[in-house]
């Protein structure tokens, strides 16, 4: 019984280490390897390493396992006859990490067969990129697409440059230093203090791993004045930026949330419609307000028309005795459909109430008030 499992344990060793028949024992590193850089996300702090090994060697005849031990800057790992060795975490910096290879003899007795070592260092992995996600940007010198990454330690610098452009969904974006809301570098979602420069050199600091830096473009809005009476043959004016425009204006083009002033002046009067400001498309009800885009925008000055009797000729009268007669001729404007003929009484010297008596269709023109006659005199009611 016991040749046969001294015979299962060597056929183990055959698989892990190579043939029994080996006459030198060796053990390498198979990762890190020496002079390797290392570098992955885990955390801010953290880069996870999974060492290997492989190994070459004769039994002893009194053979019972191998032991392998990695010796590291922060303890030491012991594995049986196996290759991998449990993951570990490192902060940035350079290691230099040793693995001893041993023979466990059925005795209890252990032999150190053979010894190996590697250094290697580990990075942090930084990215640039583009605040709209997508684009080219400028690292290390290099014009390379959004979210590329570069791989540092702790005091080293990463240069980086922004680049205007266009940002897929319709804008043209740059970087802005001219305005109150120029551009700026942020790191993990905050600004980078005094980072206002298009190329810009950032040192790399500790719980860097895995951050992004964003440049900060701005978007170019394309802005448009107009007033909602754009259809009636005259579209007044608006004054922008204290410059007096036709409506609808021309694009103005401002950056993101910057300032762009507007003033609704109004059609005192066209074709027997008279026009007084009401609100913008917004809801503001200041004639005179300043805007600060974040979008391509029309703003609409929003006016209410009210008709005039100017040119209409209205009438009333009635031979005495017939009841009064309402004459008059169509509004200049055919946008007004449609007249209302009210009645007010003076009985006895007392002013009544207005009373809507009816409404007619353009081109009617006269009413007859049946309820009323006409007299050659003043009577009880007016």
């Amino acid at each position: 019984m016991k040749k046969t499992y001294l015979l299962a344990v060597l056929s183990v060793v055959v698989a892990i280490f190579g043939s029994v028949e080996a006459q030198s024992y060796s053990v390498w590193f198979t990762n890190p390897t020496n002079g390797s850089t290392i570098w992955n996300v885990y955390g801010p702090n953290k880069v996870s390493i999974t060492p290997t090994i492989d190994a070459t060697g004769s039994n002893d005849q009194y053979h019972l396992k191998w032991k392998v031990i990695l010796n590291t800057d922060n303890g030491s790992y012991t594995i049986y006859d196996s290759k991998t060795f449990p993951t570990i975490y490192r902060d940035y910096g350079s290691y230099n990490w040793s693995v001893e290879l041993k023979e466990v003899l059925t005795t209890g007795s252990e032999y150190s067969r053979a010894t190996s070592s590697v250094s290697f260092e580990v990075k942090y992995t930084l990215y640039a990129a583009n605040n709209f996600g997508g684009g080219s940007i400028n690292l290390e010198g290099s014009t390379v697409s959004s979210g590329s990454s570069v791989h540092k330690t702790v005091g080293e610098s990463i240069s980086v440059g922004a680049i205007d452009q266009n940002d897929g969904a319709g804008y043209y974006t740059i970087w802005n230093t001219n305005g109150t809301y120029n551009s700026i570098w942020q790191i993990r979602g905050a600004d980078i203090s005094g980072a206002t420069s298009r190329n810009y050199s950032y040192t790399v600091a500790s719980g860097d791993n895995g951050a992004t830096l964003v440049a900060g473009l701005r978007k170019i809005t394309n802005i448009t004045f107009q007033n909602n009476f754009v259809g009636v043959g005259n579209g007044g004016v608006i004054t922008v930026n204290g410059t007096q425009y036709n409506s609808p204006t021309s694009s103005f083009q401002v950056v993101e949330q910057n300032a762009i002033t507007a003033s609704a002046q109004g059609l005192p009067l066209t074709n027997g419609i008279e026009y007084s400001f009401a609100q913008w498309n917004d809801g503001n009800t200041s004639s005179t307000r300043t805007f600060y885009p974040n979008a391509n925008a029309t703003y609409t000055a929003n006016f209410i028309g009210k008709p005039t009797n100017s040119g209409e000729y209205v009438s009333a009268g009635a031979p005495v005795g017939q009841p009064i007669i309402v004459t008059w001729t169509d509004n200049p404007n055919t946008a007004v459909n449609q007249f209302q003929i009210w009645r007010r009484v003076k009985h006895n010297g007392v002013v009544g109430s207005d009373v809507l008596l009816t409404t007619v269709g353009r081109g009617v023109q006269t009413y007859t008030d049946h309820a009323y006659l006409a007299t050659n005199g003043y009577t009880n009611d007016l």
